[in-house]
């Protein structure tokens, strides 16, 4: 069995999970404005909120302990904070109404003098709600149990189950790269391609402004790549390839629905998405070869092995086309012969289509069939000799099929009877024998039809075939004597009864008979 290429797992996977956000260095000086606008959930503005921001990774916003140190503004009466004269970086604003629970934005990046406007929506809840990097605050071992639990669920398969627990890890932290990612897998794994989308989007943001910080260095002041290049890769990979993945996914689910058309456009378009995918191309083959496109299939093939020329089993998928290709072939070709054989009695033509077809097929069974129909039609032009030898090659190759033993029986059987109305006995008697049927036989058959006078050329036959055989003498004499009153020819195989027979019935009526003949004398 042919097997399609997953895209999901070799797509979706392989980055290691990290939870808290660390940061150290220096963030450089320019010149950014943050308007930071308040509103509840019905989008009313809250003036006089407290908005409270803080770069990452820059010391400013540290105190000697290195605890938060948040700069902080009243939102006015439209419910807007200014903040100006930001440093470039990467910053975490929250909002603290009256009454309201806070709400947090983060991983903002500010750059190259860059005016930037965000709303931050605070909706009902607790006004001392903590975020997970506050002081004291659980949520981040919350999140990292939450993220276990869903890595178990992946490795059951169980999505959805997967998805509950990455968004109670966000819940808890929002905004890591690595969650998000993660939660978006789950959704492409449900098909919720919407969702996966927006959370793809968010990651994106997020990573990026994660990677633009300054690298951490080792103990030793050396430069040490970003903890979240890996991950970024990985979101920066995803999603441009959610267009063809949906295609992809689609396209597998057709092969298994068998419908096989839909498969190849849905595998199509995605290639078009992704040409240099070797995956895509081989599942496009297979979808068009199980169509029976097969010109269509090899060249998808081709295209497959010219980007990933060491796989076998792209190498294997070609190696089946081409057979199955010359199988359709051969098929098409075998239906011709069959229309000359049995609609227009055309046997030679249909002969010559047999024999056309027969190299395109490397399946024994197959071959058989073929040799089989072949042997029928030579029968059928009474050339004996090809026709034996096409129903011997029909019996090797499928020896287990009793049909092609009985038709080279049958044969032989056409044969006699041809030659039996050519009246050419012997040759019809020998026809016979390879069919089973002794002269001595067909010699009994036809007496009890009552004609006598093939039954006297079967038994002679007999006789020349086994001069031994007591039984043809004395069938021989009795149709001599009573059917051809030929009591010379009678007496002559009577006496030679006497000599051979065994049977003491059989002798005893021998000797009446000749009595009975020496006293017409």
């Amino acid at each position: 069995m042919v097997e399609m290429r997953s895209h999901t797992s070799k797509i979706l996977f392989g980055v290691s999970l990290s939870l808290i956000l660390f940061f150290s260095g220096a963030a450089f000086a320019a010149q950014n404005t943050l308007n930071v606008k308040c509103v509840d959930a019905s989008g009313k503005a809250l003036a006089g909120t407290k908005v409270f921001i803080m770069a990452l990774q820059d010391p400013k916003y540290r105190d000697g302990k290195g605890e938060i140190k948040w700069a902080n503004k009243s939102a006015d009466g439209s419910g807007v904070a200014k903040f100006d004269k930001l440093d470039d970086g990467v910053y975490r604003i929250v909002a603290r109404p009256e009454g309201l629970a806070p709400g947090l934005y983060e991983l903002l990046q500010l750059r190259n003098g860059i005016q930037e406007t965000i709303t931050i929506q605070c909706a009902a809840g607790d006004p001392a709600k903590q975020f997970y990097f506050d002081s004291g605050s659980q949520l981040n071992n919350q999140a990292r149990a939450s993220m276990d639990l869903a890595m178990g669920a992946f490795q059951k398969s169980d999505f959805a189950g997967a998805e509950k627990n990455l968004r109670d890890a966000l819940d808890a932290n929002p905004s890591l790269p690595d969650t998000l990612y993660y939660t978006a897998v789950a959704l492409i794994q449900q098909k919720k391609w919407d969702e996966a989308k927006v959370i793809l989007e968010k990651a994106t943001v997020n990573v990026d402004a994660l990677v633009s910080l300054p690298p951490p260095k080792d103990a030793k002041g050396q430069i040490m790549p970003s903890p979240y290049a890996g991950i970024q890769q990985l979101i920066h990979n995803l999603l441009p390839q959610m267009p063809s993945l949906k295609l992809r996914v689609e396209g597998n689910e057709a092969m298994v629905a068998k419908d096989y058309k839909l498969a190849a456009t849905r595998f199509a378009d995605a290639a078009k998405i992704v040409p240099n995918d070797p995956d895509t191309h081989y599942n496009l083959a297979l979808a068009l070869g199980q169509d029976k496109q097969y010109q269509e299939a090899l060249a998808a093939i081709d295209k497959a092995i010219a980007l990933k020329p060491e796989d076998k089993a792209y190498l294997d998928l070609k190696q089946r086309l081409v057979a199955n290709q010359s199988m359709s072939k051969a098929r098409d070709i075998l239906i011709e012969g069959d229309t000359l054989y049995n609609e227009k009695k055309d046997y030679p033509a249909a002969l010559k289509k047999y024999e056309e077809a027969l190299p395109m097929l490397t399946d024994p069974v197959a071959q058989a069939l073929v040799y089989d129909q072949i042997g029928k039609a030579y029968t059928t032009m009474r050339q004996s000799e090809p026709a034996v030898s096409a129903f011997n090659k029909a019996i090797e190759l499928d020896p287990e099929k009793k049909q092609y033993k009985d038709d080279l029986v049958g044969h032989y059987r056409v044969m006699a009877q041809y030659y039996f109305t050519e009246k050419q006995y012997d040759k019809a008697f020998d026809f016979f024998k390879q069919a089973g049927q002794s002269p001595y036989q067909i010699g009994q058959s036809s007496a009890a039809k009552g004609d006598n006078d093939l039954a006297l050329m079967a038994f002679e036959r007999s006789l020349k075939d086994d001069p031994q055989n007591a039984e043809a003498y004395f069938e021989l004499g009795t149709l001599y004597y009573y059917n051809k009153k030929d009591s010379a020819r009678a007496k002559e195989m009577f006496v030679k009864y006497m000599e051979v027979g065994k049977d003491e019935k059989r002798i005893s009526q021998a000797k009446d008979l000749l009595t009975v003949i020496d006293r017409k004398k």
